[in-house]
């Protein structure tokens, strides 16, 4: 007897057919339920805790314990709730793995978010204008959180939830081999601090009741952290000091994110990190990708002066020997292409997807 009148929507996992209880992971459920939520809100949330699972943990092991030819189906039941079952023949048992999914995801779909381009903020305050790399990155970033751009504050006091990107170039120090983030929109961390949390106009700062995330959307701001024996340097990371900062201004329940390495904003809005182990590597990569391009565009210069000598000259051996340096260097272009491609073909094995450091307990909900 399956429970299909009780289960409204199946999960992806366990499977619609079930799945027999000795093979029953659930941690594979618990995914499955992140993994519908960020189906219906359009992107992962963070948080989302399963009430029940110590319930359902319960269920499970005294149910294998009678019979480990039990089947195991799962799904929202017609209340919103996440309902686990267990049956055989005709008797079944169960237990809620997470109340009211339905109505938390009713619930986020409300959330509001906040995007903006820090780097035009400071940008603008010294005269300057026009930056494009981070103007397509928080453009991507908008879109993800179904909102738009922004260059000010403006609604940050509505927020108690959601997310607060602030997106801008990150810059970097070194010491002692350890990368570390010192700017963002060439402000420090008591700055953006300030930016988030002094504005004289109420609708224009966080507040002490925002529980969400701050995105500090750019490279490096991770960085760091770890301080090597005997060193009395603060090697503390950009976000962790921005953490410490909003705590000390009175919001205290927020999250802050960062990014241990170069970052970059993917078409679809998620972020991506080079690993911090291998941010030497990629920069050394990165080198000498610039010295093949800017190779590679003094050949074309040249190819383009030889090809107006060859339209001027008239002697066909001076002609030919053109003709012959032309062909070297087009040669030499194909090589730097091949070049070119092995070096950013490594290169990419240096990033990886999804990668932040997050201060601060996620909101519980």
């Amino acid at each position: 007897m399956e429970p299909i009148m009780k289960i409204k929507t199946y999960l992806t996992y366990p499977p619609k057919k079930g799945i027999v209880i000795s093979k029953f992971d659930i941690g594979k459920l618990t995914k499955s339920v992140g993994d519908y939520i960020a189906k219906e809100l359009g992107s992962p949330r963070q948080g989302v805790v399963m009430d029940g699972s110590a319930k359902v943990n319960s269920l499970i092991k005294k149910q294998k314990s009678q019979d480990k030819t039990q089947t195991v189906y799962a799904g929202l039941d017609s209340t919103g709730n996440v309902i686990v079952y267990v049956v055989k023949d005709k008797t079944e048992t169960s237990e809620i793995f997470r109340k009211k999914l339905t109505k938390l995801i009713a619930k986020l779909k409300k959330e509001e978010n906040v995007v903006v381009n820090l780097q035009e903020v400071t940008d603008r305050e010294q005269g300057k204008t026009g930056e494009k790399v981070i103007k397509r990155a928080a453009k991507k970033q908008a879109n993800k959180h179904k909102t738009d751009v922004q260059y000010d504050t403006d609604g940050l006091g509505n927020l108690t939830t959601g997310t607060v990107v602030l997106a801008a170039h990150g810059g970097r120090t070194k010491v002692n081999g350890i990368n570390l983030g010192t700017k963002l929109g060439k402000k420090s961390p008591q700055e953006i601090v300030a930016y988030l949390t002094k504005n004289t106009d109420p609708n224009k700062r966080l507040s002490s009741k925002f529980t969400g995330t701050v995105h500090l959307s750019g490279c490096f701001t991770a960085a760091g952290g770890i301080a090597p024996t005997g060193e009395e340097y603060d090697y503390d990371t950009f976000a962790g000091k921005v953490k410490k900062l909003l705590e000390k201004a009175g919001i205290k329940k927020c999250s802050v994110v960062g990014h241990p390495g170069t970052a970059s904003t993917k078409d679809d809005g998620d972020k991506r990190s080079i690993k911090p182990t291998e941010q030497d590597k990629a920069d050394q990569l990165k080198t000498e990708m610039r010295a093949a391009e800017k190779e590679f565009k003094t050949l074309s210069k040249e190819i383009t002066k030889l090809a107006k000598m060859y339209k001027k000259e008239d002697d066909e051996g001076k002609k030919a020997k053109i003709v012959k340096s032309i062909k070297k260097r087009s040669a030499k272009q194909d090589e730097l292409k091949a070049k070119y491609k092995e070096l950013k073909d490594e290169r990419a094995t240096t990033w990886m997807d999804d990668l932040q450091v997050q201060y601060g307990l996620p909101v519980i909900r």
